[in-house]
């Protein structure tokens, strides 16, 4: 009995399994590929030039902090020599008026 359950139930999945990859075959390549030399040497390679382009990103990046660092804002067109005197406008800003009220009904 025991043998004639296990195969009651695996039969039919295996059946079903089968016809599955018969028809996704059609539209993937179900087949597995081995060759693997291929694949190693260029992620080596992409990986080696991921590291050259990381340091020399970060080389720029130290050099256009730096710039900005030793940079005289006298430089910069558009850019006034004084220094700001706060935070706000210069001259005084006067509150809008207040809505009217609303008109109250007579009972």
């Amino acid at each position: 009995m025991g043998n004639k359950g296990i195969l009651r139930r695996l039969l039919p999945f295996l059946a079903t399994f089968a016809i599955g990859l018969f028809i996704a075959s059609f539209f993937v390549n179900v087949a597995p590929n081995f060759s693997r030399s291929n694949s190693w040497k260029s992620r080596k390679a992409e990986c080696k030039r991921l590291k050259h382009e990381n340091k020399r990103l970060e080389r720029e990046n130290f050099r256009l902090r730096q710039e900005l660092e030793t940079r005289d804002l006298s430089e910069i067109p558009g850019v006034s020599h004084e220094k700001p005197r706060g935070v706000g406008p210069e001259f005084p800003v006067e509150m809008p008026p207040l809505p009217p009220a609303p008109a109250r009904q007579a009972k």
